[in-house]
């Protein structure tokens, strides 16, 4: 009987020991990774956001966190919105992304940029950033088992292993303060771009994607219209306007997988945004700060058009304010 009790009690501070220490290195691990304001990936602030505020929310690569921004279309619609981003988001992540952003927040519709059912993961190196920066949860560690390369894997399970090497930034009251990113984000997701890169003419962006990496997004594809059915959020599928852009034939090929769910090239109306290829363009993938405006007053009027959007409760003086910072930037 006593060698049970002594086994049994082994096992138990085995198990408290083990606990502790992952949680410990766990806390470092986060504690070292590098401030996150903008950018995408941006959890650490978002977290930050009232709880059930938000109208309308955003989902997408460096394609949406570029183009839209939130405080505009406030500004012009009264809705609130938000940008759940990260940089060359693929398809998997955007879903475990919008899976726990939703934890938090109750929005009426989603749009997901979808430019990233075409992306490949040869080119994509931002796992680290993109699934590190999560919240600690069953989501992130689903991302990380089933949407992380092998070699990023050990890295997110165990975050110190990615950021050891900074200890020696930090004093001891830096280890146990609140990160400096754990705050409210003025842009609401949104990254501003000031410089202008001049283009010369617009053209169909070619993409690396293999058969086997289409189909595996096709698959996230379907997991986020059922996530969005069960949680009865309208969803709509959209690709931003671009110098280099997806052409209409990989847009209706788009359209065929999404089925009822609604597909919109806003480079069809490419025309009617005004944009100006001198003075708009951040690069051919994404517009400035000019350019946002002119989108997301176009996109503003979209939403009106297109969705009946109750207004949930919100700190209106910190929309105030998101809107104050960017007509301060406008003028």
């Amino acid at each position: 009987m006593k060698k049970t009790i002594r086994i049994i009690a082994e096992i138990i501070a085995f198990i408290l020991a083990l606990t502790t220490v992952l949680g410990v290195t766990s806390y470092l691990g986060y504690r070292y990774m590098p401030d996150r304001r903008d950018y995408g990936a941006t959890w650490n602030m978002y977290l930050k956001e009232q709880e059930d505020s938000i109208d309308l929310m955003f989902v997408g690569s460096s394609m949406a966190y570029c183009d839209i921004i939130p405080a505009r279309i406030y500004q012009n619609t009264g809705h609130t919105t938000y940008v759940v981003s990260a940089p060359y988001m693929m398809p998997d992540t955007a879903y475990y992304y919008l899976k726990e952003a939703l934890k938090t927040q109750s929005p009426e519709v989603v749009m997901v940029e979808a430019t990233s059912f075409f992306f490949s993961i040869n080119e994509a190196d931002y796992y680290k950033v993109n699934i590190g920066y999560m919240p600690y949860s069953l989501n992130r560690l689903e991302a990380t088992l089933f949407a992380a390369p092998n070699k990023e894997k050990l890295g997110l399970l165990f975050p110190l292993f990615n950021y050891h090497e900074r200890w020696e930034q930090y004093s001891l009251r830096e280890h146990i303060s609140p990160r400096p990113d754990a705050v409210s984000d003025i842009m609401a997701g949104y990254t501003y771009l000031g410089t202008a890169q001049p283009q010369n003419k617009r053209y169909h962006r070619s993409f690396l994607y293999t058969e086997e990496e289409y189909e595996r997004g096709i698959k996230y594809m379907n997991k986020i219209i059922d996530l969005c059915k069960d949680n009865d959020i309208e969803l709509e599928f959209f690709i931003v306007p671009a110098c280099e852009y997806v052409s209409p034939e990989l847009t209706d090929k788009l359209r065929e997988e999404a089925g009822e769910i609604k597909v919109t090239n806003f480079n069809d109306s490419f025309g009617e945004l005004g944009l100006d290829f001198k003075t708009d363009f951040y690069d051919k993938r994404h517009v400035n700060f000019k350019g946002a405006v002119k989108f997301t007053d176009y996109l503003s009027e979209y939403i009106t058009k297109n969705y009946e959007l109750p207004s949930n409760s919100h700190d209106q003086e910190l929309w105030k304010e998101r809107v104050k910072h960017i007509n301060e930037k406008l003028s």
